[in-house]
């Protein structure tokens, strides 16, 4: 393994939560570098927690995607908001309610294996909670049963609220836009479950309990950083995502660091 100089930011950290979109991927291509900064995060004795808002994979799936990408995790260093969700649902007392849900196979199997009952196409009309999230296949339909369910009483809650998604080719819609059609459409406002609002950074804290100091390293200032800052961690901005360095320097709160990528966090600055 090349030995790697750590930052001194991280020097007085002894864990890091990682988001991944923008972070160590981007779609199918790895961030440059992530794999061995990564391993050499682990080599130095860092807990680390892999926190995504993408509800489209379970665990084991992302536990694959990032194997793809050259970094070997276990399912217990993964939180998704589809895990929280389904967590926060089942906290309310809601387990066994019907569900229509705009959103991936993450979110759909966390659900179906909590015990809920997932109704589709027109019979989400009549369903006792209504999920959003990400969705590549979301049409009118989709929008139309959602908000008919959402006015007829069902409780609205979306897995996270990230307007954008960074592919290779650039930013792509994320959640936060479906959840605004639905908003607008129903006229109701849902429960966001992901970073930075309290379900999802409560459930990270939980993780990484007994740790001492913890940093968050993201691309999206206004989930990744904000979530971070709210529970006193330190924020570290990477710009392999949807932030660059020509609005690097427009980020406000400032985040207490910033990198080009993960790997300038383990080789000296400069």
């Amino acid at each position: 393994m090349i030995p790697y100089i750590m930052h001194p930011v991280l020097d007085r950290l002894d864990a890091l939560a990682l988001d991944l979109d923008g972070v160590v991927y981007r779609g199918s291509h790895t961030v440059p570098g992530a794999p061995e900064a990564i391993e050499t995060f682990r080599a130095a004795g860092k807990r680390l927690l892999f926190l995504t808002n993408n509800a489209t994979r379970s665990e084991s799936d992302v536990a694959e995607k990032l194997a793809s990408h050259g970094v070997v995790v276990s399912q217990e260093e993964i939180l998704t908001s589809a895990r929280v969700t389904t967590d926060l649902l089942l906290a309310r007392g809601l387990g066994g309610s019907s569900v229509f849900v705009i959103g991936g196979d993450g979110i759909r199997s966390a659900l179906e294996a909590a015990g809920f009952a997932l109704r589709e196409d027109n019979d989400g009309t009549n369903a006792d909670i209504v999920v959003v999230g990400s969705d590549r296949t979301f049409n009118w339909n989709a929008l139309r049963v959602a908000s008919d369910a959402v006015r007829a009483g069902a409780t609205f809650v979306a897995t996270n609220g990230d307007p954008t998604l960074p592919t290779p080719t650039g930013l792509a819609p994320g959640a936060g836009a479906i959840i605004a059609a639905v908003e607008v459409s129903s006229g109701k406002t849902p429960e966001i479950v992901g970073k930075p609002h309290p379900p999802m950074m409560e459930a990270a804290a939980a993780r990484l309990v007994g740790a001492r100091a913890v940093g968050i390293i993201g691309d999206q200032p206004i989930t990744d950083l904000d979530g971070g800052r709210a529970l006193g961690w330190t924020t570290i901005l990477v710009l392999t995502g949807v932030v660059d360095a020509n609005g690097a320097g427009d980020v406000r709160p400032a985040p207490d660091l910033i990198v080009d990528d993960l790997l300038a966090l383990v080789r000296p600055p400069g």
